[in-house]
């Protein structure tokens, strides 16, 4: 079976919005052996769509589209598809209900056109989305399989884990099962390298490497006739391939640095706060995305100005005078006292810069992490990041949590940036 990714949005052409939707379904795709042949962008139009449509149905087996699912006049992926195939578009009425009752919830009139999200061809498989509107779907004619997926990667990744990938192993025949490691503190690069030997010699199970920031996932994919034998090859590739890489694993699956953290601390019955400067919420936000996250999350503050951290977290002037807000003394007395301020267990701190410029002859992007444990000495990490703002103040979070991390589970081990 060969493939061919076509992604459809105008702004990708325009390079307003990066395809990261062709790397995702490719990599999928090879953990399922079929070959990709070929990646193409079309912008929003629908001649233009049906004529990449015409040229890839003579060279693919497996056609998969990403984009234009949405409700306005110019998401024409399903109607370029269905004038290819000659076939019709009709209302599902499970994804009609779904419309009308999510804008029934925000108590907001639907709009008439919002009903194009429903639509699928005649004859299709429907794919449904979890994490949105617009349903996809799979129709096949003339040998030739095609996909319809929506842009948004949060719902078309799911669309594919959920829904098209158990359509294309039951195609496929056999049994697949997949298990994702997960690291960080490492970099993509540094961790193919790490097990470069165990990657070129990679067949069953297949090896995939994602990228995120301040993460990387290794996706293992075995094929077999039952589900142990799949469970069973799979578990050998990780032993190998943790024993390099056992310093930065995290977790498995869905996992977060956030779900481990608050996992560990209910299993230790251990309570946290946390005192955030540059990252401004940022962790804070991470650990309550947890369910349950209460049961251990005392509260946290936002002291982002100089004065703020003497006020509520009372850090005396002259500390700050002395040593500066961007400091292993700060960052230690912010852990210190939020965790008096709310009578937690453990205190979490952050304190340094996100922006590209000096502070405090502190060089851009330095960063103090305080983490003030259960009857030890306080202590705090200083790590330097050089990437933009934003993504400075996620690897500052990312990397706090990892730390407090080892030390739940006693590590404790520095490994840096």
């Amino acid at each position: 079976m060969k493939a061919e990714i076509i992604t459809v949005g105008t702004e990708l052409l325009l390079g307003e919005t990066l395809d990261t939707n062709t790397h995702y379904i490719a990599n999928v795709l090879k953990e399922l052996s079929i070959p990709t042949y070929f990646h193409t962008s079309v912008g929003d139009n629908i001649e233009r769509i049906r004529r990449l449509l015409n040229i890839a149905s003579k060279r693919s087996d497996l056609v998969i589209l990403s984009g234009g699912l949405g409700p306005t006049k110019d998401d024409l992926t399903k109607d370029a598809l269905a004038e290819h195939l000659q076939e019709t578009l009709l209302l599902d009425d499970e994804a009609v209900d779904k419309i009308k009752h999510h804008f029934h919830k925000i108590e907001k009139e639907m709009p008439e056109n919002n009903l194009r999200q429903a639509h699928y061809i005649k004859n299709s498989h429907i794919l449904k989305n979890h994490n949105g509107l617009a349903i996809g779907m799979v129709t096949t004619k003339d040998n030739v399989m095609y996909a319809v997926l929506p842009g948004p990667p949060s719902e078309m990744t799911t669309m594919v884990e959920k829904e098209l990938l158990p359509f294309l192993k039951e195609k496929i025949g056999g049994v697949f099962v997949s298990k994702t490691l997960r690291f960080t503190n490492i970099g993509e690069s540094a961790l193919a390298e790490k097990i470069s030997t165990i990657i070129d010699a990679q067949s069953n199970p297949t090896i995939a490497i994602y990228a995120y920031t301040g993460d990387v996932t290794i996706r293992l994919t075995a094929n077999g006739r039952t589900t142990q034998e799949c469970e069973e090859k799979i578990k050998q590739t990780e032993a190998l391939i943790l024993e390099p890489l056992k310093p930065y694993f995290y977790g498995y699956d869905h996992q977060t640095l956030a779900d481990v953290v608050i996992a560990l601390l209910k299993e230790k019955h251990y309570t946290l706060s946390v005192a955030e400067s540059l990252t401004g919420g940022l962790c804070q936000s991470k650990l309550v995305s947890v369910s349950g996250a209460s049961d251990v999350f005392s509260g946290g503050v936002v002291t982002y100005q100089t004065s703020a951290k003497e006020k509520i977290l009372c850090i005396p002037s002259e500390l700050l005078l002395k040593y500066g807000t961007i400091s292993h003394e700060c960052a230690v007395a912010m852990a210190q006292n939020v965790k008096a301020l709310y009578g937690s267990d453990i205190g979490l701190s952050f304190t340094g810069i996100a922006d590209e410029h000096a502070i405090e002859d502190k060089a851009s992007g330095t960063v103090y992490i305080g983490i003030a444990m259960p009857n030890k000495e306080p202590i705090s990490y200083c790590v330097h990041f050089n990437r933009g703002r934003n993504a400075n103040r996620e690897l500052s979070a990312i990397f706090g949590l990892n730390k407090l991390r080892e030390l739940l589970e006693e590590k404790g081990e520095h490994y840096g940036y």
